[in-house]
């Protein structure tokens, strides 16, 4: 590896050097030629003269001149000699600035070619990272692709197992704070058991939850309702993680008969899971459900199973999804949450050109308010620019209150106006409730409500969003400003 680093500076060097003199060159040959021309030509001067001044002299000699002809003659040549030798003095330094400036400029520029090249490699390249050929980037990347994280690692590294934080005010923490104390010496209270079940169910406080559901279900004996026994099963299945101990499987076998039954109920636990962001327990209950259905689970099915295995994972595309993406592309190649997640796979196991293949079908192919395509759409620009192509997402219409509507909230009165907004926001909160949409369509509800001082509604939704989208931190990202702005986030 070092001595592969050492070639490439060399022949760095070299490339330089000769970009350098391919520069230079014609410089210093302009300067060369110009001296030679003026030297010669002051240098003939003074032969002439030298020559004419001899030839007076043996002139003289032979008698074609006489003495004072020749001293005439003399004193003419001598006249122009030092004419020319003068001439050429005066030249010297001025044929010295420009070659001082030549120099400095040959000087300046192979300062600036080396800095630039420098500077373009420190900033686009890797500088000390040995040649990586083609062949071996693609080992690289199988190998991670290999020795990736399974389902079970991956999510033993996620330490907070619930997405969702608490949305209660302080009067509900001091209410809760005051049951925990008295209802506990009530212990015949059914009233006061349910409230605090209930209650430590909304501050995700699934233990004491359970523990307290549990006290409701023994006073109310065999009165107690399906519904009762529900809340008592979920309670527990989620402060396990997703776990079912035997006592927590005797129960739910006495209230849930028959196969069919069963996987409604699973089905209803991955769901009431994934509403709390605990996405570990919600892929238990939804592998559970699909053991119950059987042959009769759909490609749907599967399809949410695997979003909640990566969502579980903190994002990583593990073996066990993986398989799961295959078998949905086996059963409809067109199916866009295998497509967004084998190009996630590709993606994060260094394929930027396979990632962006699987992510622009998602593009083509998914309906643009979709979970799967908002996350694509985050993702595929950047993929695309590391697999080396030049490609843009497709312009999409945004949604909101339109120009006209706008122009006409201005000619309403504070009553109207209001009631106006407050429309427009609740078609937005239920469409992305019903469709799902893109991160913008989060942000702006999270920040209308804000506008509108609904502070509690606007943390609600800021923490669905982070459940939603709790697989693209990009996306996250993008909608937590809207929420620091509406004041429920930090």
């Amino acid at each position: 590896m070092q001595e592969n680093i050492w070639i490439f500076w060399v022949t760095a060097a070299a490339l330089v050097g000769l970009t350098v003199a391919a520069l230079v060159a014609p410089l210093v040959r302009a300067r060369r030629a110009g001296d030679t021309e003026e030297g010669t030509a002051e240098a003939s001067d003074v032969d002439i003269y030298k020559s004419q001044l001899a030839e007076v002299d043996r002139d003289l000699a032979r008698g074609v001149l006489n003495a004072e002809e020749a001293e005439r003659t003399r004193t003419e040549i001598a006249r122009r000699l030092l004419a020319a030798d003068r001439a050429g003095t005066e030249a010297a330094p001025q044929r010295e600035a420009p070659r001082r400036l030549n120099i400095a400029l040959a000087v300046v520029t192979m300062l600036a070619v080396a800095g630039a090249a420098l500077w373009g490699y420190v900033q686009l390249g890797v500088p000390g990272y040995g040649d990586l050929p083609r062949a071996e980037r693609l080992a690289l990347a199988e190998e991670m692709r290999r020795n990736r994280p399974s389902q079970s690692e991956a999510e033993a590294r996620v330490t907070d197992k619930i997405a969702a934080t608490p949305q209660v005010n302080d009067d509900v923490r001091d209410m809760i704070e005051r049951l925990r104390e008295i209802v506990p010496t009530r212990p015949d209270d059914l009233n006061g058991w349910q409230l605090l079940a209930d209650n430590e169910g909304r501050l995700l406080n699934f233990d004491a939850a359970a523990e307290a559901q549990s006290r409701v279900v023994a006073l109310r004996g065999d009165a107690a309702s399906e519904s009762d026994r529900y809340r008592l099963a979920l309670y527990r299945f989620i402060s396990d993680d997703g776990g079912v101990n035997p006592d927590l499987q005797a129960q739910i076998n006495a209230f849930a008969t028959g196969r069919e039954a069963r996987a409604d109920l699973w089905q209803a636990m991955a769901i009431d899971a994934r509403s709390i962001g605990h996405f570990q327990a919600a892929a238990r209950a939804k592998e559970r459900n699909i053991a119950a259905l059987g042959d009769t689970a759909e490609t749907e099915d599967y399809a949410e199973l695997l979003d909640y295995l990566v969502s579980a994972a903190n994002g990583v595309v593990s073996p066990e999804a993986e398989t799961i993406a295959v078998r949905l592309l086996q059963r409809d190649e067109g199916n866009v949450a295998a497509l967004y997640y084998a190009g996630l796979l590709y993606s994060q196991t260094d394929r930027p050109d396979r990632a962006f293949n699987f992510l622009r079908r998602v593009i083509e192919t998914g309906a643009p308010d979709s979970l799967h395509y908002t996350m694509a759409a985050n993702q595929v620009e950047a993929v695309a620019r590391r697999a080396g192509v030049d490609y843009s997402l497709p312009e999409r219409e945004t949604r909101g209150p339109s120009a006209a509507d706008m122009e006409a909230a201005q000619d309403m009165s504070e009553e109207d106006r209001a009631a106006m907004i407050g429309n427009m926001v609740s078609g937005l909160s239920a469409r992305l409730a019903e469709e799902g949409g893109p991160p913008a369509d989060w942000a702006q509800l999270i920040q209308a409500l804000g506008v509108m001082g609904d502070t509690e509604r606007a943390a609600a939704i800021w923490s669905e969003a982070q459940q939603v989208f709790a697989a693209s931190p990009e996306a996250v990202d993008s909608i937590r400003e809207a929420a620091r702005a509406a004041g429920v986030a930090e």
